[in-house]
């Protein structure tokens, strides 16, 4: 069978390599399947997409909420064409009743898709039932058929790498702090499944709730070929919380530093999981970057998304990291349940007093499958249901009981001119201390030549 596995094309700075196509491309592979992976973000073709199309005999598209445009051309193309399109990702998974309807799709694949995936393509292939496949939902006479929850991966060491080789792996911008944006940068995945119950993150839809994290071999391994194979060594770990299993994160390090990877990384993570132990050896082994998903400097915004983290632990965090010498990147969000002028400026003062971070700002958006989609739903704050305009950096899409659209967007604009003033006085400070300028230029210099 000839089969196409598709990603949308989506209009936005920052694209990583669509890992998820990628592991199932290469489970297809280990069973004898010779799939092809296009990813129009990166590919051109999508204008020509039907004739492009006529080539295979399953489609399959994985899509985020704001893709669902685009996945419906390529989807009701792909039937004209006569294929089976099966579709699957986080808003698939989220609403598949209503994505099967709208995509004219003949299969939704729920969740963490390799096992599902590939066996429904044995059976399509051979003409037999779909009915005792778990993860599936599909019509039929007219009548929508769920076989059931979708069967995790345990063993996350029994997944091949992703099939990168099927990716044109050159043409993705990650843009992140704490590489050098001249050299070639990828993505690696290390664990699925977060315990967090944040109301607002779609991750445990695909992944569940329970951590499953690869060991310390298969992770190195896979830096080893990323490295030999693609000939690339900056790598952005894109776990939910790298740092969940402190022993096992030392492992990795130890492991880096013992085989001599000559590696730069960066990953992200949850303040309350952090050592100075384990930032020391992140530190030796590369590590250049983390990034906190901090969200909020008002305590009673992150009571309502149930982070599950204090600011008290946030700034024992910084603290931490900043004496490791790690760079931190902050993300907050502006939108939350509970969201005010009171809280807006919390967290505005608190960008304002730390001189030392890198920010990222972006709104907080209801996506299918959250408990913040529902609660936003049931309060009538949710103002659009176009799912092209749930993109978290371009605007809001939900009110507040106390702030309109306009007032978050202005909201947000207050936190990013915050950010600039703490940079402001970061230069200040510099300028009234020429030694931290000299260690900054020779630190910069030592990057820029790779060492």
């Amino acid at each position: 069978m000839n089969i196409l596995l598709v990603y949308p094309p989506y209009e936005l700075e920052l694209s990583a390599p669509p890992l998820g196509l990628a592991y199932l491309a290469s489970v297809l592979e280990r069973n004898g399947y010779s799939p092809v992976i296009k990813d129009f973000r990166v590919e051109i073709g999508f204008e020509d997409i039907e004739s492009t199309l006529k080539e295979y005999d399953i489609v399959g598209i994985s899509f985020m909420t704001p893709m669902v445009n685009a996945a419906e051309i390529i989807s009701k193309a792909a039937k004209r064409a006569g294929c089976t399109v099966i579709v699957g990702g986080p808003h698939a998974t989220a609403l598949p009743e209503e994505m099967l309807e709208k995509l004219c799709a003949d299969f939704v694949v729920l969740g963490e898709g390799e096992l599902t995936f590939l066996q429904l393509i044995q059976a399509l292939e051979k003409d037999k039932s779909v009915d005792d496949i778990k993860g599936l939902v599909f019509k039929e006479n007219d009548n929508v058929i769920k076989t059931g929850e979708t069967e995790f991966i345990q063993d996350i060491d029994s997944i091949p790498f992703p099939a990168r080789h099927l990716l044109q792996l050159k043409k993705y911008s990650i843009t992140y702090p704490g590489f050098n944006q001249r050299k070639p940068i990828t993505s690696m995945i290390t664990s699925r499944g977060c315990p967090a119950k944040c109301i607002f993150c779609s991750s445990h839809i695909l992944f569940g709730r329970k951590p499953r994290l690869a060991s310390p071999d298969y992770v190195v391994n896979e830096m080893k070929s990323i490295i030999n194979d693609y000939g690339i060594n900056q790598i952005n770990i894109s776990d939910d919380t790298f740092t969940l299993n402190k022993q096992r994160v030392i492992s990795i390090c130890e492991k880096i530093i013992s085989e001599k990877l000559d590696v730069i990384w960066a990953c992200s993570t949850r303040a309350n999981t952090l050592s100075t132990e384990m930032l020391e050896h992140m530190k030796a082994a590369g590590c250049t970057r983390i990034g906190l998903g901090i969200e909020s400097a008002s305590p009673a915004i992150l009571k309502n998304i149930k982070k599950g983290v204090t600011i008290e632990q946030v700034e024992k965090a910084i603290e931490m990291i900043n004496v490791t010498g790690l760079q931190i990147v902050g993300y907050f969000m502006v939108g939350n349940l509970g969201e005010s002028n009171e809280t807006v400026s919390a967290t505005a003062d608190f960008v304002g007093n730390h001189k030392d971070i890198t920010y990222g700002f972006s709104y907080a958006t209801p996506f299918p499958g959250t408990e913040f989609f529902n609660l936003a739903r049931e309060k009538n704050y949710v103002r659009t249901k176009n799912w092209a305009e749930y993109v978290i950096t371009n605007g809001p899409v939900a009110r507040t009981e106390e702030l309109s659209l306009n007032q978050l967007e202005q909201a947000h604009n207050k936190l990013i001119k915050s950010s600039r003033d703490s940079l402001a006085k970061r230069i200040i400070k510099i300028m009234r201390h020429p030694r931290l300028l000299a260690e900054g230029l020779i630190r910069r210099f030592k990057h820029f030549k790779g060492e």
